[in-house]
């Protein structure tokens, strides 16, 4: 095992050169046009990008499609020794590295459940947004001693309140939302989460406060640093059929989950739900509008329970 430098800061940490981007990084001019292609397509809410220690990691579709890390944009190796993560024309994309890598990616992470969650993440840097709640962060590892190295699915920030707010998501029919008796996984899940926020809290906010400064640099937005974490993680869960059609283990799991995981944001205030349970199909609406909204996510999360 390696030894760390001494004075190297552990635990949740959010930092990258923004110079690099001034001066091409030291980028080949093969991975300095994949960076061209990657920044067209973050702006456009196809790619979303994550700040991590000293590295940019670039998502599409449910997965890492590259990670800046030095002055090389890298793949994991496993592209290249899988063939199952080849697509049938993969000879005639030899020569266009970023498309294959995107083929790729829609092979490897061709999970209905990541592509969904994914979803939420296109308003972020899009020019004329139009929600007020963001992704601003996904697959995030606090790297504390609480929750070890288990990753959140993402951290939603509303632009009009500047608080942010770590998010679990799953399908209804996940294994995790679900026991014969006592709390679901996934509830541990995210009790765990609030933990280890607990844990690191001044830490993640000067944290999420640089992350901000970065990608406000890098890709021209304009949020406020000046942000609060809500106390209480929120579970989300899509695929949610109607009542009618539960199973009375699956509506004991959800009242539990709901009761345990709602939570006051401060000593006195209204008691907050903290769970959403939506029921989307698989495939989109013939009406996109009937889609629930990242706005509509965060107001499900954060409604106020009437405690009459």
């Amino acid at each position: 095992m390696s030894k760390k430098n001494k004075g190297e800061p552990t635990g949740f940490i959010r930092k990258f050169d923004t110079t690099k981007k001034k001066n091409g990084g030291g980028l080949s001019d093969t991975d300095a046009a994949i960076y061209a292609e990657l920044e067209k397509e973050i702006r456009n809410g196809i790619v979303f990008p994550a700040v991590r220690k000293g590295e940019l990691h670039f998502y599409y579709g449910g997965g890492c499609l590259y990670n800046w890390k030095g002055n090389k944009l890298k793949r994991d190796e496993k592209y290249d020794k899988n063939p199952d993560y080849q697509p049938k024309n993969a000879k005639d994309l030899k020569s266009y590295p970023y498309k294959l890598a995107k083929e790729q990616n829609k092979i490897r992470f061709a999970d209905e459940e990541r592509q969904l969650l994914d979803r939420l993440t296109c308003h972020t840097f899009v020019k004329n947004r139009k929600t007020d709640v963001v992704v601003l962060d996904i697959e995030v590892c606090l790297n504390g001693k609480k929750n070890g190295r288990k990753k959140c699915d993402m951290v939603l920030l509303n632009t009009k309140t500047d608080e942010i707010m770590f998010v679990e998501g799953k399908f209804y029919s996940n294994k995790e939302v679900f026991c014969k008796k006592g709390m679901p996984s996934v509830g541990k899940q995210v009790i765990c989460y609030k933990e280890a926020i607990n844990e690191q809290r001044p830490r993640i906010i000067e944290q999420y406060q640089r992350h901000i400064d970065i990608i406000n640099e890098l890709f021209d937005t304009h949020f406020s640093r000046e942000i609060t974490i809500l106390d209480n993680p929120g579970l989300l869960v899509y695929l949610t059929p109607d009542p009618e059609n539960r199973t009375k283990n699956e509506r004991a799991s959800m009242e539990t989950l709901n009761k345990h995981l709602s939570g006051k944001k401060e000593l006195g205030e209204t008691e907050t739900r903290n769970t959403a349970w939506f029921n989307v199909g698989e495939e989109p609406p013939e009406d996109e509008l009937e889609r629930p909204t990242i706005d509509n996510v965060w107001a499900a999360l954060t409604e106020k329970i009437d405690e009459n």
